[in-house]
């Protein structure tokens, strides 16, 4: 039994730990939750420690642990060694967890901006803005808790500006990412999973908001099916 606050752990031998690879929420866009190998016991093998609680969910990456902290910064840990690499602060506290996509980090911030690192020096490739239109204040629910998803050169996520946003991150283009779409939910998009559920061939977008429904896009926004898990009524 452990007792931690604010730290990053890792459980297992460092080859356990520095081996496979965890891209983001839930391991993949699909949030299949499904790791290729594990530890064969759970001895710690080192613990890092930041300024401020940790709840967003570490991503591992060619033997690098990254994670963002309520202290504002998002950190990139040598999974071997529990060593830090770098860090780099945003501008709020950060719960949502990393994607780790194409040598790129993605992570939203409390401040309201989705950030792009560099995942190798943690450099600010770009960031952008994605609450809408709510004023930046003090009295303002400014944050971003949602963990970003992508698939190709789209990356998706939700705000509690109540849209769901999608963004093109395409490699190829360099500067801050162009808006593919942005569908009004309504209401604050706490989950987002992409995944091809009805077996043509093309994704969909399922979302979890905070009005307790789930709800299914196509690849371009359109607004398929509404569901109320409570009782499985199709609304749409």
């Amino acid at each position: 039994e452990y007792a931690t606050k604010g730290q990053v752990w890792a459980f297992g031998t460092a080859s356990d730990v520095s081996s496979g690879s965890w891209a983001m929420f839930r391991q993949d866009a699909v949030r299949s939750s499904i790791g290729n190998d594990g530890p064969e016991n759970l001895t710690v093998a080192w613990s890092f420690a930041t300024d401020g609680a940790v709840t967003s969910s570490p991503s591992v990456v060619n033997g690098v642990v990254y994670a963002g902290s309520q202290d504002m910064n998002v950190y990139a840990v040598d999974a071997a060694t529990g060593s830090l690499i770098w860090k780099f602060a945003t501008g709020g506290t950060i719960e949502s967890s990393p994607a780790v996509v194409n040598g790129k980090v993605y992570i939203g911030s409390d401040d309201g901006y989705v950030y792009c690192l560099d995942a190798v020096d943690g450099y600010l490739v770009w960031k952008t803005f994605v609450n809408g239109d709510l004023p930046v204040t003090s009295g303002a629910a400014v944050m971003l808790r949602s963990s970003p998803a992508v698939v190709d050169k789209l990356l998706y996520i939700g705000s509690v500006d109540g849209n769901l946003y999608a963004l093109n991150v395409d490699p190829r283009e360099e500067g801050a990412p162009s808006l593919e779409w942005r569908v009004a939910v309504g209401y604050p998009v706490s989950r987002i999973r992409i995944a091809d559920i009805d077996g043509d061939g093309l994704d969909e977008v399922i979302i979890a908001s905070q009005d307790s429904t789930v709800r299914i896009y196509d690849g371009l926004g359109a607004e398929l099916t509404i569901l109320q898990p409570a009782d499985g009524e199709c609304l749409a």
